[in-house]
């Protein structure tokens, strides 16, 4: 304390300066219109621009909640977008009263669920990558459910602890969903290489098919994860050997999953009871030719 009062008793002289400055400063802007105008103008200035810059950097510190809230935003837009079209998709015309009528109902029309989730690790430099998510069980997560991003499909939820989950990325060779050529009847599915983590294999598109370069390729109406028509890329190359029965097609991914931060999880309300008849089905008549040649004579 001793050292500060030497420090000031030392610079007593410019203190007293300084001091002086400001009554005179203070004396002239207080009894001249004109440098009062200038000073009140500059002192707006300073205040603004410094209230600027503090907006700025909280508004920087706080992107990652501003990001998070329009993910959130973006997931309850795309509910709505899905149960809009399942809806139009289900208007007949009743030609006999002429009204309208809504065949899906309401259980139909919210089939698709979507939650959100950020990215919390990510690879794509592997033979088969993986990406963990800061959402598990007790966020209403389950193995199974699709992820996509605001570009285009990234994987399917693989296993989920009580605040985590991995993804089976599309760029997992093991990860092979079901898509589409945009306008046509072409179905095939995608598989991963293993190399250009922008880049990924179409496969069983038959010859007579003719997909052409600069198509775009969307989720298939035959996948059990994913609603139709979400973007996966365009196609970037077509090849076919001579003899080959179905073509060589290298898609462009609109995806870029080097820089994926929130993702949107999507959960098939009525998956499980497909799997269920389907099982069953299965269980049921797979055994009956057995039956029937059990019981003749």
């Amino acid at each position: 304390m001793g050292g500060l009062f030497v420090f000031l008793y030392q610079i007593r002289n410019l203190l007293v300066f300084l001091l002086l400055e400001v009554i005179c400063g203070y004396i002239i802007v207080s009894n001249n219109q004109f440098q009062g105008v200038i000073w009140m103008h500059s002192s707006n200035a300073v205040v603004g621009r410094t209230m600027e810059l503090n907006n700025e950097v909280y508004s920087y510190f706080d992107l990652a909640n501003q990001n998070e809230k329009l993910a959130l935003e973006n997931a309850q837009l795309r509910q709505l977008i899905n149960k809009r079209e399942l809806q139009m998709q289900g208007l007949v015309v009743d030609t006999l009263s002429s009204k309208m009528l809504d065949t899906l109902g309401g259980t139909r029309a919210n089939k698709f669920q979507y939650l959100v989730a950020k990215v919390v690790s990510n690879s794509i430099n592997n033979l088969n990558n993986y990406m963990t998510l800061d959402k598990g069980t007790a966020d209403g997560l389950r193995p199974g459910m699709g992820v996509v991003s605001p570009t285009g499909i990234v994987g399917k939820v693989l296993l989920c602890s009580e605040h985590y989950s991995t993804v089976n990325s599309l760029l997992h060779t093991r990860f092979t969903p079901a898509v589409a050529i945009k306008g046509s009847n072409a179905t095939g599915i995608l598989q991963w290489k293993g190399q250009d983590p922008k880049i990924i294999n179409l496969a069983y598109i038959a010859r007579h098919l003719k997909p052409k370069v600069g198509d775009t390729v969307l989720t298939s109406n035959t996948s059990d994860i994913f609603p139709a028509d979400l973007p996966v890329g365009r196609i970037k190359q077509v090849r076919i050997n001579d003899n080959a029965t179905f073509y060589d097609i290298t898609v462009d991914l609109s995806t870029d999953f080097s820089t994926i931060g929130f993702v949107y999880l999507i959960d098939n309300q009525l998956q499980k009871e497909k799997d269920q008849l389907e099982q069953k089905t299965k269980t049921e008549f797979a055994t009956e030719p057995e039956q029937k040649s059990k019981t003749k004579p």
